[in-house]
């Protein structure tokens, strides 16, 4: 969906983005604390595992960065606020969208179609806040590699195709420095999404 913010952005609309997950569930966070895989992951070049709270504000850090870098503002709301990491349901986060959002407000999500129940929740919620007026208008968006959990009928179109994901707008989820306490979350986690953006399909396909 970044290349649709970046778009948005270029055409002069002041947009904003809004986290909903704590992301503390994240099995980066401890993996490789054991096992013959254990110096390439997280916990081994930290030295210890995280807390859920210290995982997730540095998670938070890096979606700040990330939007900032796309010339968004994040809206962060306080980790007891946000919803337990895969376990949000459309009715949580309507309400954490009431919250930080105002009415009349046009949004653009994740499809509902997606494979992360996260992403589907929200994709579901956004559709039932359209259904009462609360949002105008939205787009639901399917990241390039998962177009095939679209069903068939659905119109996808392409979008972004003159404001491309690029390192840069990558670089807070990617960069790692223990002494300024960036751990690169996003490339442990999501590296083989990260680099398909990068190498196949920086855009973002949307349906509404």
């Amino acid at each position: 969906m970044g290349a649709a913010i970046l778009e948005a952005v270029a055409a002069g609309q002041v947009v904003a983005v809004l986290l909903v997950s704590r992301g503390e569930a994240s099995i980066v966070r401890t993996r490789g604390s054991l096992g013959r895989l254990r110096r390439r992951q997280l916990p081994a070049h930290l030295g210890f595992v995280p807390s859920p709270h210290h995982f997730s504000a540095l998670r938070d850090r890096e979606f700040d960065g990330a939007v900032r870098a796309m010339g968004a503002t994040p809206i962060i709301p306080p980790y007891e606020d946000r919803l337990p990491d895969g376990l949000a349901t459309p009715d949580a986060v309507t309400a954490l969208f009431r919250a930080h959002v105002a009415p009349g407000t046009p949004a653009l999500t994740i499809s509902a179609h997606d494979s992360h129940p996260d992403h589907r929740a929200c994709g579901v919620a956004v559709q039932r806040l359209v259904a009462d007026g609360y949002v105008p208008e939205a787009g639901y968006f399917i990241s390039p590699e998962r177009l095939d959990l679209i069903p068939e009928g659905i119109e996808l179109s392409r979008v972004g195709t003159g404001t491309p994901i690029t390192r840069k707008h990558q670089r807070p989820y990617r960069a790692r420095d223990l002494r300024r306490n960036q751990w690169g979350i996003g490339r442990f986690s999501v590296k083989s999404s990260l680099d398909y953006q990068l190498r196949r399909d920086p855009f973002a396909y949307r349906h509404d």
